[in-house]
Protein backbone atom coordinates (compact mmCIF):
# COMPACT_ATOMS: atom_id res chain seq x y z
CA UNK A 1 0.00 0.00 0.00
CA UNK A 2 1.41 3.19 -0.99
CA UNK A 3 1.74 6.00 2.11
CA UNK A 4 2.40 9.16 1.16
CA UNK A 5 4.33 10.51 4.13
CA UNK A 6 6.59 7.43 3.80
CA UNK A 7 7.36 8.57 0.79
CA UNK A 8 7.52 12.24 1.31
CA UNK A 9 9.69 10.87 3.83
CA UNK A 10 11.98 8.81 1.56
CA UNK A 11 12.33 11.41 -1.17
CA UNK A 12 13.73 14.18 0.98
CA UNK A 13 16.58 11.61 1.46
CA UNK A 14 17.34 11.08 -1.90
CA UNK A 15 19.77 12.96 -4.13
CA UNK A 16 17.84 15.42 -7.13
CA UNK A 17 18.25 13.02 -9.97
CA UNK A 18 15.85 12.05 -13.34
CA UNK A 19 15.72 8.13 -11.36
CA UNK A 20 14.34 10.49 -8.50
CA UNK A 21 10.99 11.85 -11.18
CA UNK A 22 8.86 8.86 -11.27
CA UNK A 23 8.49 8.36 -7.40
CA UNK A 24 8.32 12.07 -6.96
CA UNK A 25 5.60 12.26 -9.30
CA UNK A 26 3.50 9.95 -8.26
CA UNK A 27 4.19 11.64 -4.98
CA UNK A 28 2.37 14.96 -6.27
CA UNK A 29 -0.14 13.29 -7.75
CA UNK A 30 -1.65 11.70 -4.68
CA UNK A 31 -0.43 14.58 -2.82
CA UNK A 32 -2.37 16.91 -5.32
CA UNK A 33 -5.68 15.51 -4.06
CA UNK A 34 -5.20 17.49 -0.31
CA UNK A 35 -2.92 20.02 -1.38
CA UNK A 36 -3.04 21.43 -4.98
CA UNK A 37 -0.28 24.26 -3.59
CA UNK A 38 2.27 22.04 -2.11
CA UNK A 39 2.26 19.27 -4.67
CA UNK A 40 3.07 21.72 -7.35
CA UNK A 41 5.61 22.81 -4.80
CA UNK A 42 6.96 19.15 -5.34
CA UNK A 43 6.68 18.83 -8.60
CA UNK A 44 9.30 21.79 -8.84
CA UNK A 45 11.97 19.27 -8.10
CA UNK A 46 11.72 17.31 -10.91
CA UNK A 47 14.76 16.99 -12.80
CA UNK A 48 13.09 16.55 -16.19
CA UNK A 49 11.78 19.90 -17.84
CA UNK A 50 8.86 18.00 -19.53
CA UNK A 51 7.89 15.85 -16.84
CA UNK A 52 7.88 18.60 -14.96
CA UNK A 53 5.52 20.75 -16.55
CA UNK A 54 3.58 18.05 -17.20
CA UNK A 55 3.36 17.54 -13.88
CA UNK A 56 2.74 20.90 -12.70
CA UNK A 57 -0.16 21.11 -15.18
CA UNK A 58 -1.57 17.93 -14.05
CA UNK A 59 -2.12 19.37 -10.38
CA UNK A 60 -3.29 23.19 -11.83
CA UNK A 61 -6.02 22.02 -14.02
CA UNK A 62 -8.64 20.60 -11.58
CA UNK A 63 -7.27 23.04 -8.93
CA UNK A 64 -7.83 25.85 -11.56
CA UNK A 65 -11.54 24.08 -12.33
CA UNK A 66 -12.50 23.36 -8.43
CA UNK A 67 -11.08 26.85 -7.13
CA UNK A 68 -9.89 29.21 -9.93
CA UNK A 69 -9.17 32.34 -7.47
CA UNK A 70 -7.06 29.66 -5.11
CA UNK A 71 -5.16 28.98 -8.29
CA UNK A 72 -4.67 32.19 -9.17
CA UNK A 73 -3.63 33.31 -5.66
CA UNK A 74 -1.25 30.95 -5.37
CA UNK A 75 0.19 31.78 -9.24
CA UNK A 76 0.71 35.36 -8.63
CA UNK A 77 3.01 34.54 -5.76
CA UNK A 78 4.50 30.71 -6.71
CA UNK A 79 8.35 30.01 -7.85
CA UNK A 80 7.26 28.47 -10.90
CA UNK A 81 9.01 29.67 -14.05
CA UNK A 82 7.72 33.31 -15.49
CA UNK A 83 6.69 31.86 -18.72
CA UNK A 84 4.40 28.70 -17.34
CA UNK A 85 3.34 30.38 -14.34
CA UNK A 86 1.73 33.32 -16.73
CA UNK A 87 0.54 31.15 -19.08
CA UNK A 88 -1.89 28.96 -16.22
CA UNK A 89 -2.50 32.69 -14.33
CA UNK A 90 -4.18 33.18 -17.73
CA UNK A 91 -5.97 30.05 -17.54
CA UNK A 92 -6.94 31.16 -14.08
CA UNK A 93 -8.32 34.26 -15.21
CA UNK A 94 -10.90 32.83 -18.27
CA UNK A 95 -12.18 30.46 -15.59
CA UNK A 96 -12.78 33.52 -13.60
CA UNK A 97 -14.24 35.57 -15.94
CA UNK A 98 -16.62 32.34 -17.50
CA UNK A 99 -17.95 31.84 -13.87
CA UNK A 100 -18.91 35.93 -13.21
CA UNK A 101 -20.71 35.75 -17.13
CA UNK A 102 -22.97 32.55 -15.59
Amino acid sequence: RYDPDTAAAWIVEQPATAELDRPLDRYVRTLSRESPDMAVEWAMAIVNDRRREAAINQVMNPWLRSNPDAAAAYLRSSSLPEGLSQELLTRAEEVLRAAQQQ
